[in-house]
């Protein structure tokens, strides 16, 4: 695709600098015969002709490369939307199954009560909260594509050795719910991904409503500064074409939110900065 946009520049160039030529030639010898004048005219008109071909096929590559990184974004979007709906149909068993076995744990520890085997009940409840219970669950609201980001991203930071703060208040609006899940799913990744390089292994999170705006801040450690030799914040992955959709996935997304996104280092922070209005339109 990109030597096929090149040739296509290359020849679009050369028959601009031979329409000039022959422009040129035709001012500077106005005696020209006029079978030789009808020639460059009929040259000329083939030279316009064929700009207007290779115009025409520039404007059907970019449309179709257009097309293609929509879609590519579109596939981003599904995968993560049925990652989402894997974790959140996970995490409603795991709390089904737990429920359904609370009533016979607690039936075990009255029967020690009963009985009065005190140091029993004491050691099946510390097997419980120990075995059983040991599930740092968050709950945001009743959003639960957002809630299984969530709780996905800080299993992965407690497995990774990274610092995850989450500060989180107001509500998202029920019909945003989906992207905001798939913006938080790939900046997290982002911040996480950068933050494994640092030395201090930390990433903040606070999402809050003030005054009709929704803001979503993300900040990670960073040992270098990434916007001097990142700038564009283009993928270092091998497969740069496939792990380049997230930042896109992200900015499409905004845009359907109407939002803005801001992204910028200070105090050796990465941050991303992303809002958006409570109402559309």
């Amino acid at each position: 695709m990109q030597f096929l946009k090149r040739l296509v520049v290359a020849l679009a160039c050369a028959l601009t600098l031979g329409l000039a030529c022959l422009l040129a030639l035709l001012i500077q010898n106005p005696e020209t015969e006029e079978h030789e004048h009808t020639w460059i005219i009929i040259f000329l008109v083939v030279l316009l002709l064929a700009g207007i071909l290779i115009a025409s096929c520039l404007y059907a590559i970019f449309k179709s490369q257009h097309y293609t990184e929509e879609n590519e974004i579109l596939n981003k979007q599904l995968d993560h939307e049925g990652t989402m709906y894997s974790r959140t149909s996970e995490l409603y068993e795991r709390t089904r199954r737990l429920n359904h076995d609370l009533k016979s744990y607690l039936l075990i520890i009255l029967g020690y009560l009963e009985n009065a085997e005190y140091e029993q009940a004491r050691l099946h409840l510390v097997e419980i909260l120990d075995r059983q219970l040991k599930m740092n669950l968050i709950h945001y609201e009743s959003s639960g594509e957002i809630n299984a980001v969530l709780n996905d991203k800080l299993s992965y930071a407690e497995q990774h050795a990274i610092t995850l703060d989450m500060h989180i208040s107001g509500e998202v609006p029920r019909e945003d719910s989906m992207n905001v899940a798939i913006l938080l799913s790939n900046l997290l990744d982002n911040a996480m991904e950068a933050a494994e390089k640092a030395e201090l292994r930390k990433v903040q999170l606070e999402m809050y409503e003030e005054k009709g705006m929704y803001y979503i801040d993300i900040i990670n450690t960073v040992n270098a500064s990434v916007l001097h030799h990142n700038p564009k914040l283009q993928s270092t992955k091998k497969d740069k074409q496939q792990h380049g959709i997230g930042l896109k996935s992200v900015r499409h997304i905004v845009k359907q939110l109407e939002g803005s996104l801001q992204m910028f280092e200070e105090d050796d922070a990465f941050h991303s900065c992303v809002s958006f209005p409570m109402q559309k339109g």
